[in-house]
């Protein structure tokens, strides 16, 4: 049998207690060298027994980055166009394409680049379309498998970026578009900080004779006045 020696002159007051839990079951695996039994009995059952009931009545040593936020990182989107009213959707033509520009800025707390360093932004915009208009119910296409997901990532320019789409939108219908945004760090791994946000846009047939929110210009992605909305989230980056 193997004894462990432990000490805790160098150790930190977050491991001493462990430490000394250690030494206690190591001070219960001892007393069987006393014996000279080569098989299993339950003195050994006991012995182990009372060594698992020391080790789960300590306390773990969690390093304090588990719980405590140290360092953290929060994105901020501007995404344009944007309705004319807010909570209403944005109109286009039927086999038309809409141009969605996503502008954006990293914000950092007291401590930048602690642990990890941003070194892009992945931007992921998907379209999906969430119903069909009355007279084009006969499209033998499926809802589901209407849509797109389009994906860019873009390097950070003093903490700010951009990333423009070409949304399609081949039949009428509304569409729910929905912009993520996530990090990449130095080591090429990827943090779903966020934020994730959706537009909704209507795409009207040729016949029909719906007004539009938004005027054709508009529609390729202004980005003055009240076509943008800021949206923002953080993460534990």
């Amino acid at each position: 049998m193997t004894c462990f020696i432990f000490s805790s002159q160098h150790s930190s007051l977050e491991t001493q207690h462990l430490i000394k839990s250690c030494q206690e079951a190591s001070t219960v695996a001892l007393q069987l060298t006393r014996t000279d039994e080569k098989t299993i009995t339950h003195q050994h059952i006991d012995c182990l027994l009372r060594e698992v009931e020391i080790l789960a009545e300590s306390s773990l040593c969690v390093p304090r980055y588990f719980f405590q936020i140290l360092q953290s990182t929060s994105v901020k989107l501007a995404i344009s166009p944007q309705p004319r009213v807010l909570g209403e959707a944005i109109s286009v033509q039927s086999g038309s394409q809409l141009a969605v520009k996503v502008e954006g800025v990293i914000q950092h707390g007291k401590r930048p680049g602690l642990f990890r360093k941003v070194n892009g932004v992945v931007i992921t915009v998907t379209s999906q379309l969430q119903s069909r208009q009355t007279h084009n119910n006969h499209d033998p296409k499926n809802v589901n498998d209407v849509g797109s997901v389009l994906t860019q990532t873009v390097p950070p320019h003093r903490d700010f970026f951009s990333a423009q789409f070409l949304l399609a939108f081949p039949t009428g219908g509304q569409y729910l578009i929905i912009v993520e945004a996530a990090v990449v760090d130095e080591k090429s791994n990827t943090w779903r900080t966020g934020p994730r946000n959706t537009l909704t846009v209507k795409s009207h047939e040729e016949t029909s004779k719906g007004v539009s929110n938004i005027t054709p210009g508009n529609a390729t992605g202004s980005t003055s006045g009240s076509g943008r909305t800021t949206y923002s989230a953080s993460s534990r980056f």
